[in-house]
């Protein structure tokens, strides 16, 4: 491995260390954590949080309306996650409880009874009991949390189509099983929209048929109206308008018609090219 390989795998390495795994956000976007991948959090244990007075960024084209009623909703849906930091809470505290009440060396339960060793026959199953709680506990309450997680999406997913811009749920660690150490995390990511696709064009062009050679002083020809095919873009709806190229290289603007969704095609008039007509010229009697 060369020296520039191992400085980018360093770099690429470190990255993620830092960035826990999730992907970095886009150039110029509005990072909004919902639970953050801090060490020693206690949001899983109090909730996870949003702002529903979150400003509007400059290139989100809604309403102020619509903004505050995208905020209620998403505070809304936030306030719906289970806390997984109850499970542990709970069951671990009965478990410490249990040993230090039932241990047979010096738990006040256990020495009180007439043979301590008795003691240990409550404490094991009361650690079991506890052990099993909390993985259950853990399991139900984060597989709740991953279906609020793709409620948020489809939210988010609305709030683009409408907006103008991107909106991501960006979610690191919250399947049951992690890694040691790594920590789970909810943010949103808000940027601007990616330029959109180029136009796609298909079918040939129908040109109309020349003029035949007439005599006398050249006349503009009529043309017949020239047509082409266009194939409407993905992600693109009845009545809103579109780009092309036309076969001579010149752009316009056209409006997809009702009926014609994404994928199917409608014929579009261009408009008329000059066309270069023969004539002749007769001599004049003397």
């Amino acid at each position: 491995m060369s020296a520039v390989s191992r400085v980018d795998r360093l770099l690429v390495d470190s990255q993620m260390l830092y960035w826990g795994g999730r992907p970095m956000p886009p150039p110029g976007a509005t990072v909004v954590d919902i639970e953050s991948d801090e060490c020693c959090t206690c949001e899983p244990l109090v909730g996870r949080k949003w702002d529903a007075g979150l400003a509007k960024p400059a290139y989100v084209q809604l309403s102020d309306a619509a903004w505050q009623d995208f905020n209620n909703e998403m505070l809304r849906k936030v306030n719906s996650y289970r806390r997984e930091g109850v499970g542990p809470l709970v069951f671990g505290t009965c478990m410490f409880l249990g040993i230090i009440l039932f241990h047979p060396a010096f738990g006040p339960v256990a020495m009180a009874m007439e043979d301590n060793q008795v003691g240990g026959a409550f404490m094991m199953p009361i650690a079991m009991l506890c052990v099993i709680g909390w993985v259950w506990t853990q399991v139900t309450l984060r597989q709740y949390n991953r279906k609020v997680d793709e409620e948020i999406q489809a939210l988010l997913s609305r709030t683009s189509a409408q907006s103008g811009a991107t909106f991501q749920l960006c979610t690191a660690w919250t399947q049951t099983c992690k890694p040691k150490h790594a920590r789970t995390y909810r943010g949103v990511y808000i940027s601007p929209a990616a330029p959109s696709q180029p136009m796609v064009v298909t079918g040939v062009p129908q040109y109309g048929t020349p003029q035949p050679v007439v005599t006398g002083t050249p006349q503009p020809a009529p043309q017949a109206p020239q047509t082409m095919l266009v194939t409407v873009p993905a992600g693109t709806s009845p009545g809103e308008t579109v780009c092309i190229t036309t076969p001579a290289g010149v752009q316009m603007q056209v409006v997809v018609p009702s009926g014609v969704a994404e994928g199917e095609q409608f014929q579009v008039a261009l408009p008329a090219a000059p066309v270069v007509v023969a004539a002749t010229v007769v001599a004049q009697p003397q």
